[in-house]
């Protein structure tokens, strides 16, 4: 079903983000297997990764993450030229109005091996040190536009405790918390905002969709893929 607003350009920005999220976690943790990411709640997590099937078909190690949280309170990016009289851009001929956002996550990462939990967690910890920014694409009326996001974790914390921890200790499964918000940009402009090509054949090659899979079918996948409605092999 149609969402209700025809303007698409915010969510566009997000899920251009939402990619380069799942490139730098995949590449961090995950052997750069983006399979292993779904975007799903936690609470959600293990049902979305079996596909509704026997949990033996978990697959492990995987993460999930979702967004739970739009800030605004990201005061120190927020500048007032760039809120009302916005970017020039000289190749679209006229300015993008910007306004700092912070999109908050949920996330999880599952593993059966406690060396598997172990190395994760070292990486992951290296990471929150690191002050890392991502870099995410959007297409404005033909040309590429990158866009930083700050990447800071805001809980980060080993064998967290579940509801569900006596059947995850019977079967094996350890698990580390790592939310995390991510400090970007929201853009006005009268011109569409749309997912650069080159981002959606990266996102069609790296999460097995078969090259017969046309353009717009792998844009509506990664639109149902954030809306948690596809699942992959």
């Amino acid at each position: 079903m149609p969402g209700f607003y025809a303007d698409q350009n915010f969510l566009n920005t997000k899920y251009s983000m939402d990619i380069a999220i799942e490139a730098h976690f995949t590449n961090l943790i995950l052997q750069d297997e983006s399979t292993r990411m779904v975007y799903a709640s936690n609470d959600y997590a293990l049902r979305r990764r079996a596909k509704g099937q026997d949990y033996n078909n978990l697959n492990l190690p995987f993460m999930n993450y979702r967004i739970d949280d739009y800030a605004f309170g990201a005061t120190p990016w927020w500048n007032n030229r760039l809120f009302s009289r916005g970017l020039y851009l000289p190749e679209l001929g006229q300015s993008i109005r910007m306004s700092p956002v912070s999109l908050n996550y949920e996330a999880t990462f599952w593993a059966h091996r406690d060396e598997e939990t172990l190395y994760a967690f070292s990486e992951l910890r290296f990471d929150a040190d690191s002050k890392t920014t991502l870099t995410a694409n959007i297409d404005i009326s033909g040309i590429e536009v990158p866009f930083p996001g700050q990447l800071s974790y805001t809980n980060l914390d080993f064998t967290p405790k579940y509801n569900e921890q006596d059947w995850l200790e019977r079967n094996k499964i350890h698990t580390i918390t790592l939310d995390f918000a991510v400090i970007t940009w929201i853009m006005k402009t009268n011109l569409d905002i749309t997912i650069p090509t080159k981002a959606i054949l990266s996102f069609q090659a790296t999460h097995g969709l078969e090259d017969t899979t046309s353009y717009e079918e792998t844009i509506n996948l990664i639109i149902d893929h954030f809306a948690e409605d596809v699942d992959y092999e």
